[in-house]
């Protein structure tokens, strides 16, 4: 009472707060309601798993704090809770006439065995078997009065039905079903099913059950009670209407009471059993009603709950009786429990719930088989989202075989044999160094020669390098201590310096893209696979630790089915970038031609977005339609560009870049699927949300994950390479990754030109490497 009062003063002065306050003030109450509470009420506080919905249409079994029981209550330790299908399923979706606040703990039947009894109660002791009034949690704190014993032939899983007993019993006795008089139930969920049996009980012939498809017919017929099934398009075809004594309307849609109307005879009786899950109006005169007709609201909290007036029963008979009939064999229910689970499965079965599984009736959690009473989760120094990020790159590490050193952040290669595999670089550009120093932070690799045709860069690049200049391409081509090339070359180059190696044969690392077409891809694949030589394209990108969480997430279907991506890639480059990239180091005009560089934004920036997403979400790019232009820079390639795609699972996505944005840079992912969304920022940064518990995250709420340890991507690439090359294995990047990129790219490039949506060449298994 006390814990009501505080929750009214709060209330009244809550409209006068700021709507920051309030969520404040809402975030304080929810962690401050129970130990107040306790404190006010002298009671004690207990710890039990209890299913939540934390936002409207998700579930969750999660841990939580309970007062104990005042001098009036009973506890139960609960054996079985059952699910209200019509109820909780109007509730969870947030429909109108069941509106409720979330986050909110649902159920209301359940039967367990008594741990404490309040000092004010009588007729029940510990260890007693009871069923009653108890929502979906491990213990459940009851008023005396919504509980029964349970007699000893009748076992915990039926009784805790006894709610939904007591809804239907209530009803039918309301309808005063006679003897002989003919009885329609319309609708066949859980209280359809269950009306059916109990107005056979009750003496009612025939009973006719109705429902939208004959998916439940079997189980309405015979043992179930009905003596005929029709379909609601049968009844209408038969012209079965205005006839029977009794219509019971057991779907909880208040659309359908005009059509329930009409079925009853003259004088009849309709029961509307339960609350309608929508708001209605009803005209009386509507669908073709009788003359006489008498409409009968059957509701559970209409009930009387202890003193019987004439000729009315209480609460607690009805209770008693469903436990008598079950008893005494005359009501069997264990085909009503299609769904049979523990608790921890229920964000899987409320989700069945949500979508209409047709195939449920109701289901029932098992509390015996979950986590214990009194349940206290060890207090972590990392958060949930750390937790998830250390585990994912652990499994990195045993698929890969990093060398993960969380102290300092860092991820180290590591290299299972001894052989290095000897690289001679060329081009020494921006890209081109970066690559060569990858080479050196690896324990798998070497630089043994290096080239560049400009004599001032080649000069630099051998110093830093420490490896020896050579005069030309060729030169390096032929030295026997040179396995493989990393060419960090002009896009146009890539093709012919390619082939000439893989002709050679050395193998070749290759920086993205692949080619400036896809005609050039296909040469470059298709002379490596001739010549027998490896082929891989610098898509590093993959080996972010951010990337290898993601990849995880949606492996483990944290996101349902993928439904749609979005990526925005936002950036300024100047003149300078254009004519010599973003040192200066290696001037040329070749990023501003679109025969030499291929193409802008696109080639150069998204298609490591493009790869990694593929790479990610295992999805590929089916088609595609493009618009793009050059708006502010001094170039023949676009520096805008806006795609649309669809993927191969039916997924769409969209794509936004520009590298004449005046702003901060900003990178971002998107991606949403049935169950649950997470955004990726600047690569570094990422935020999950979800509907489904996965590990230590909680759903219905967002979590994010900023700290990551810091890895060397490009050597991560050329180390994985060399180890796979040493042990005859495929790489994880092959030629086919670099074409399949360059298809979607020239797919995109097309749709702009043809001014139509455009699909997507697909690889040909011949062409792999």
């Amino acid at each position: 009472m006390r814990n009501q009062q505080l929750k009214q003063i709060l209330k009244k002065y809550e409209a006068s707060f700021s709507p920051e306050l309030q969520a404040l003030g809402v975030q304080t109450w929810r962690a401050l309601e129970v130990p107040l509470a306790a404190v006010l009420e002298r009671r004690s506080i207990v710890r039990a798993r209890h299913i939540v919905w934390p936002v409207a249409e998700v579930a969750d079994c999660d841990s939580v704090r309970i007062l104990g029981p005042s001098a009036g209550d009973v506890m139960v330790k609960v054996a079985f809770t059952a699910m209200s299908p019509g109820t909780e399923r109007a509730q969870l979706l947030g429909l109108t006439n069941p509106r409720i606040n979330f986050p909110f703990s649902p159920g209301y039947s359940g039967s367990g065995e008594v741990v404490f009894v309040g000092r004010k109660v009588s007729g029940f002791k510990i260890g007693d078997r009871v069923a009653g009034r108890i929502k979906h949690a491990s213990l459940g704190v009851v008023e005396a009065q919504g509980l029964f014993r349970i007699p000893p032939e009748v076992s915990l899983e039926p009784a805790a039905l006894i709610e939904l007993g007591i809804i239907v019993l209530q009803g039918i006795r309301k309808a005063c079903i006679k003897p002989g008089e003919s009885v329609l139930v319309l609708g066949q969920g859980l209280i359809g099913q269950l009306a059916n049996r109990l107005c056979r009980i009750a003496g009612g012939a025939p009973i006719v059950a109705v429902a939208t498809s004959r998916s439940r017919a079997a189980r309405a017929l015979g043992k179930g009670g009905a003596d005929e099934f029709f379909t609601v398009e049968e009844l209408n075809c038969r012209g079965v209407n205005n006839g029977f004594d009794v219509v019971i309307e057991a779907t909880g849609d208040g659309k359908v009471l005009p059509f329930a109307n009409s079925l009853a005879r003259a004088g009849g009786r309709v029961v509307l059993l339960g609350s309608p899950r929508s708001l209605t109006s009803l005209n009386l005169g509507q669908g073709g009603c009788q003359p006489g007709l008498t409409l009968i609201g059957a509701h559970i909290s209409g009930m009387p709950q202890r003193d019987r007036s004439h000729g009315q029963w209480t609460y607690r008979d009805e209770g008693q009786l469903f436990l008598d009939l079950l008893a005494q064999g005359r009501l069997s229910l264990d085909d009503l429990v299609t769904h049979r689970c523990v608790p921890s499965q229920a964000g899987e079965i409320y989700e069945s719930l949500r979508v209409g599984d047709s195939g449920m009736i109701t289901a029932i959690f098992d509390w015996s088989r979950s986590a214990p009473n009194g349940i206290r989760f060890k207090k972590e120094r990392d958060t949930p989202m750390q937790q998830i990020a250390s585990s994912s790159l652990r499994l990195s590490k045993r698929l890969f075989g990093w060398k993960v050193d969380f102290k300092e952040k860092k991820i180290l290669p590591t290299t299972p044999h001894n052989r290095l595999l000897r690289i001679g670089v060329v081009g020494g550009g921006d890209i081109g160094l970066k690559n060569a120093k990858g080479i050196q932070a690896t324990r798998a690799a070497c630089v043994t020669a290096a080239f560049d045709s400009n004599p001032i860069v080649l000069k630099d690049l051998a110093r830093q390098l420490n490896a020896p200049p050579v005069p030309d391409y060729e030169s390096l081509l032929a030295r026997p201590d040179v396995d493989a090339v990393l060419l960090s070359v002009p896009h146009m180059l890539h093709a012919p310096l390619a082939i000439q190696a893989a002709q050679a044969g050395k193998h070749v690392l290759l920086e993205k893209p692949m080619g400036v077409n896809l005609q050039d891809a296909t040469r470059i694949v298709e002379s490596c696979h001739k010549a027998g030589v490896r082929l891989t394209v610098n898509f590093s990108f993959r080996y972010l630790p951010i990337l290898q969480v993601v990849r995880e997430l949606i492996r483990e279907d944290i996101l349902g089915k993928v439904c749609g991506i979005e990526i925005n890639h936002l950036m300024f480059k100047g003149a300078s970038y254009w004519a010599g990239g973003y040192t200066g180091r290696s001037p040329s005009s070749w990023r501003a031609s679109k025969e030499k560089a291929g193409g802008g934004i696109l080639i150069m920036g998204l298609c490591h977005a493009i790869d990694y997403l593929r790479y990610a979400t295992g999805l590929e790019v089916k088609r595609v339609f493009s618009e793009y232009g050059t708006f502010a820079s001094p170039v023949e390639v676009e520096d805008t560009i806006a795609v649309n795609c669809q993927y191969d699972n039916g997924a769409v996505g969209s794509t936004t870049a520009s590298t004449c944005w005046r702003g901060t840079p900003s990178q971002q992912v998107r991606i949403w699927g049935t169950h649950g969304a997470l955004t990726i920022r600047e690569n570094k940064r990422l935020s999950i949300w979800s509907a489904r518990r996965w590990r230590g995250l909680s759903p219905g709420r967002e979590h994010h994950l900023n700290k990551l340890p810091e890895v060397d991507y490009t050597a991560e690439w050329i180390e994985r390479f060399a180890v796979a090359l040493a042990h005859d294995e495929p790489h994880e990047i092959t030629g086919q990754d670099g074409w399949i990129n360059n298809a979607v790219i020239e797919a995109i490039y097309c749709s702009r030109e043809q001014a139509h949506s455009v699909e997507v060449a697909t690889f040909s298994s011949t062409k792999e490497v």
